[in-house]
Parts: C-alpha cells; structure tokens; sequence
C-alpha cells in the first residue's frame, strides 16, 4: 500500500488575489489501487481549514488530528468532488487525507486553504 505525508510549512502561494489573507496550497496526485495522499498543517484555535478536491473515481476522504496516540477524525466521506471548512477548536495539527479504495487508478487534484493566525 502507498502512503505520502507532506508536512506544510509556512510561507505557501495564494491561491487568488480574492484569499489574499488565507494560506493555500494547491496539489494534484494520481493514487494507485490502495494508494493515499495525506497532507497536514497546523492551525491554530478558532481557525479554518478549507479544501476543494476532484477525482477521477470515489475517493474515501477524511480530515483527522492525532491525540494522546488516538487518531481523531473530525470529517469523512466518500465522493469524487467535494468542498468545504473546517474550524479549529484547539491549536493542532490537522491532516486531510484521501484513499483510493476502488480497484483503478485516480487523479486528484485540488486545494487547501488556511485561514492565517
């Protein structure tokens, strides 16, 4: 099985002049069968956390922390497209992920953004 962890670290691009003030981070991936794609960042307390993300088949999709050797998951779904935000209730390091679960290959691609501290 495939697994990739970037930890983000500052500074990132923008994304548009329009997120001029958030954090954001764009990627694209092709997951093998089985395959993940993990990104994490810390945000801090009161905070979002935003993504948008596309793939070419249903990708199992979770945002999660690590507490106390617990793995926390805050989100998750199954889709081929989705967006949305997150809000911080305590500074931490919160990680999305994303798994391809079907027995062909998928490109993803797709965004992060951070609202800045």
């Amino acid at each position: 099985m495939n697994f990739r962890r970037d930890l983000i670290s500052l500074p990132l691009f923008f994304l548009s002049a329009s997120a001029a003030s958030a954090e954001a981070f764009r990627f694209s991936r092709t997951l093998p069968v089985g395959g993940h794609y993990e990104q994490c960042l810390t945000v801090d307390a009161g905070r979002s956390l935003g993504w948008q993300y596309s793939a070419s088949r249903t990708l199992a999709f979770n945002l999660h922390s690590h507490r106390d050797n617990e793995t926390v998951y805050h989100i998750r779904s199954d889709a081929r497209t989705d967006d949305g935000t997150f809000q911080s209730e305590r500074s931490d390091v919160y990680c999305v992920m994303w798994e391809n679960r079907s027995q062909q290959t998928s490109d993803l691609a797709g965004s992060l953004l951070k609202e800045p501290s």
